[in-house]
């Protein structure tokens, strides 16, 4: 059995602190490749620390988007102009633009569109989506400059998908003129319609623990419309664990319980989610 985990955070608490006794299990139960996803900049160092350790893992680097609305929330606060985020935005660049020279990096990620912490309105609101998307299109650029696929982040509140189409937007316009973009959608959500568009722009798709949960609006009703081509296989340890250990912290080994949920559920081999996020991710 041949698993690889496309979305982990060994480089996050609490799995950090012992990141290769969970990696070992991870294999012990057929995890035989993982990327080490950045959340923001000090994350992304430790994935390239990480993955320069042990053979199998790989280091994608980005800033959450939650990154950048807290950074508008700061400066408001020590009253400064919010719009000096937008320096930031491009020091952050730089930074990355420079790792992505010295060190071996697969993806762009992760990075995106998230809405759920935002004041429901106001300039507040406008001010931090405005600079969500500047970082968002920022490290888009950055992608196609290094030709590496991304891993895109979107979350809103509950019943609303303001994100979700916002992000399609701005990938849209980008697959307009740059027909080579490669981007997953991390960790499904979001109406059927929305779903579908991504599926149009030539999205992957990723599946997380959170695929096994009961509820009204199951999520394996809606991953059944993707091509068994475009599905990969997620945990986002330490997040998301699977039944049935919801609501416990996500060990990376659990990927195999997502597998065989999958594999059961779709009719789907194990070996497919394997060779699409290997085509994915351009490795052998």
């Amino acid at each position: 059995m041949f698993l690889f985990d496309t979305h982990a955070h060994y480089n996050l608490s609490p799995l950090y602190e012992n990141w290769q006794e969970h990696w070992i299990k991870a294999q012990e139960n057929g995890v035989t490749k993982s990327i080490v996803v950045g959340a923001g900049m000090e994350s992304s160092k430790r994935a390239v620390e990480i993955a320069s350790q042990a053979k199998g893992l790989y280091a994608s680097i980005g800033k959450h988007p939650d990154v950048y609305r807290q950074a508008v929330k700061i400066k408001l606060q020590n009253h400064e102009d919010w719009q000096s985020v937008f320096t930031d935005i491009q020091e952050d660049i730089k930074s990355f633009r420079k790792i992505i020279l010295e060190e071996i990096i697969v993806a762009i990620g992760e990075v995106g569109l998230d809405y759920y912490r935002m004041p429901e309105k106001g300039d507040k609101r406008k001010w931090m989506i405005e600079a969500q998307k500047k970082a968002f299109e920022a490290q888009i650029n950055l992608a196609l400059e290094f030709d590496l696929p991304i891993i895109v982040h979107i979350r809103d509140r509950k019943d609303k998908a303001d994100a979700h189409w916002e992000a399609l937007e701005i990938l849209g316009e980008f697959k307009n003129k740059e027909k080579n973009l490669k981007f997953v959608l991390h960790c499904v959500s979001g109406p059927l319609d929305y779903l579908q568009k991504g599926l149009e722009l030539g999205a992957y798709i990723g599946v997380d623990g959170n695929v096994t949960y009961e509820g009204v609006d199951k999520l394996i009703d809606l991953i059944k419309i993707v091509p068994e081509n475009k599905l990969l296989l997620e945990t986002d340890a330490p997040y998301l664990a699977p039944e049935p250990y919801r609501g416990e912290i996500c060990q990376p080994w659990m990927l195999r319980l997502v597998a065989e949920f999958l594999e059961k559920e779709l009719n789907i081999s194990k070996r497919q989610f394997y060779t699409n996020a290997n085509a994915f991710f351009k490795l052998s």
